[in-house]
């Protein structure tokens, strides 16, 4: 759209009478220019560049400063190293800890969060627990809550499973067990983590 808005400029500027729109396609050429550095600043968002060379764990790390710096909320992080995990399944982690944090930003109304990341043979699981005002799980599941849907169908595609343990008062515990690659039942594993 861009190239061919200032294909149209420039046919318009040769014209005689073309100012005008010439001026209308300028404008819609700024509006063009904005909306793909939106899309840019969104795309960076949803796969930072930190999955591609830093890992999983580099990408939780700065996303974690990122939220602290923003919110104010302390953050702790325990991350064993190495987790070896990138690709899709680092995409997957890596989106529910977004999501998670996002939640807790707005609706939790918590002072401190505390991520962990659990790597075992042939799973990782991931944990972000808050001290916030927490929910009745089964009554977010009623409503339309997309970010709560969002974060269990991630973890379905993968092959995992994701729980939410939370009540009025107790703040929230967003669990994801992804297996790497085959390996364990994913209830089973999570009946043994929890």
């Amino acid at each position: 759209m861009r190239f061919e808005l200032a294909r149209l400029d420039r046919s318009i500027s040769e014209s005689r009478d073309g100012t005008a729109a010439s001026a209308q396609v300028r404008d819609l050429a700024a509006m063009v220019d904005t909306a793909i550095q939106k899309v840019r600043k969104i795309a960076a968002a949803l796969r930072p560049a930190a999955l591609d060379y830093g890992g999983l764990v580099e990408a939780i790390r700065l996303l974690a400063d990122e939220f602290e710096r923003r919110t104010g909320i302390g953050c702790t992080l325990q991350i064993p190293e190495p987790v070896d995990s990138r690709g899709n399944l680092a995409n997957c982690l890596f989106s529910i800890c977004q999501e998670s944090l996002t939640n807790i930003a707005r609706h939790a109304g918590a002072t401190a969060v505390e991520i962990r990341l659990t790597a075992d043979p042939g799973c990782l699981a991931l944990t972000v627990r808050d001290n916030g005002r927490g929910f009745e799980p089964d009554a977010a599941a009623q409503t339309s809550s997309l970010g709560l849907l969002g974060m269990r169908e991630r973890a379905r595609m993968a092959g995992g499973i994701l729980s939410v343990i939370s009540g009025p008062g107790e703040g929230t515990t967003i669990l994801a067990w992804i297996p790497a690659g085959g390996g364990a039942h994913a209830g089973d594993a999570l009946a043994a983590f929890v």
